[in-house]
């Protein structure tokens, strides 16, 4: 990216690409483990939210960096 702006994410086409993919799954990979009838305690969906999230974060810096 050249710069800071906003705007200049999208003239990076790989960073188009990701923020387009992140904000469009962004809603289910918070919802899945919160509604999963499988996991009856609360604070281990919300443990399995958070890892979900961390793990998008986590991939995306990698994917900055190479």
């Amino acid at each position: 990216m050249r710069g800071n702006r906003i705007g200049d994410v999208f003239s990076d086409p790989i960073a188009e690409v990701l923020t387009r993919a992140l904000t469009d799954s962004l809603i289910d990979v918070l919802i899945d483990p919160l509604t999963d009838v499988r996991c009856v305690d609360p604070i281990e969906r919300m443990r399995r939210a958070r890892a979900r999230v961390l793990g998008i974060i986590s991939l995306t810096r990698r994917v900055r960096v190479a």
